[in-house]
């Protein structure tokens, strides 16, 4: 639900004294994985700002990402363009052209992915990193594609799933190396997808 809210300040907390819906994301409780979705977009919300320090348009990616998610069938898109988003809000966006490693210009083959440096590695320098994992071509155009974009650039554009599975991997690797704890909302996500695999055998 987003909400308009007035508060007025006590002594310890906050004090809610009026409250009216603006928009209510009705669909996403009807759906474990929609339910997931949601709650990893506030997760990161939470991780990646600052007690009662404003974040207007933060605040303005979170809405319209979970109008996205509330809408949509297909939820990677909106997902996928909020947490590169919310890295670039943070300062943390990943360097997906060059090598982090030695600094030369990715070139069209198979590269690595460091989660601590944030960005590809050539497959030269792959062996001098501890924390890579394989990342295809085909992932760091999509993952390219996706930073530089509009949202409305991307709504159609679909994703092979093995390569969803890459690029969620690494992104989840990758936030979870930020804020320095697993995140719980991507486990849920996989158990409610593992039990929907389990039902559907």
């Amino acid at each position: 639900m987003h909400s308009k809210v007035v508060l007025a300040r006590g002594k310890t907390f906050w004090i809610l004294t009026q409250a009216d819906g603006i928009q209510q994301f009705s669909t996403i409780g009807d759906s474990l994985e929609k339910t997931g979705m949601a709650a990893y977009v506030m997760e990161l919300a939470d991780r990646f700002t600052v007690e009662e320090e404003p974040a207007s348009q933060l605040f303005r990616l979170i809405i319209n990402t979970l109008a996205r998610v509330n809408a949509q069938q297909d939820s990677f898109t909106p997902i996928l363009f909020f947490e590169l988003r919310i890295l670039d809000h943070a300062g943390f966006r990943p360097d997906l052209t060059r090598c982090v490693g030695c600094g030369e210009g990715i070139t069209a083959q198979d590269q690595y992915f460091s989660q601590f440096q944030g960005g590809a590695v050539c497959p030269r320098c792959g062996a001098g990193f501890q924390d890579v994992r394989k990342i295809s071509m085909d992932a760091l155009r999509y993952l390219r594609h996706f930073q530089r974009n509009t949202y409305a650039a991307l709504a159609e554009i679909s994703v092979p799933g093995a390569v969803r599975d890459e690029i969620t991997s690494n992104m989840h690797g990758y936030m979870s190396s930020i804020v320095e704890r697993r995140l719980n909302a991507p486990e849920f996500l996989r158990q409610v997808n593992h039990a929907a695999n389990d039902t559907s055998e």
